[in-house]
């Protein structure tokens, strides 16, 4: 795969880590009564809030299934795309290349 293409999978794994973890702390932090007051004016947005507050366990654990898996993700991609220039730096260290198996 080319490497700008591996960088462009690797930012955007990082922005949906990031988002879906504001979005956590978002929804953890929010203010209940607030979002009911909200909620009876009719604001549509409130009333999915509180479907999901109602719910929070099931919420938050899709939300760190979907986190643990872009940072799982991006972890692999950035291994892929480092494996062969940290061998390089390593070889003109004079250390062995099979010292990165160890």
């Amino acid at each position: 795969m080319d490497i700008w293409l591996q960088l462009i999978l690797l930012v955007i794994l990082i922005f949906i880590n990031g988002f879906f973890a504001a979005s956590e702390m978002a929804i953890v932090s929010s203010n209940r009564l607030v979002i009911e007051e909200e909620a009876d004016k009719g604001r549509k947005k409130a009333k999915t809030l509180l479907k999901l507050l109602d719910d929070e366990s099931k919420f938050l654990s899709t939300i760190q299934v979907v986190i643990t898996l872009a940072g799982m993700f991006s972890a692999s991609s950035a291994a892929v795309q480092l494996a062969v220039p940290v061998g390089k730096l390593f070889e003109k260290l004079g250390t062995s290349v099979n010292a990165g198996y160890t």
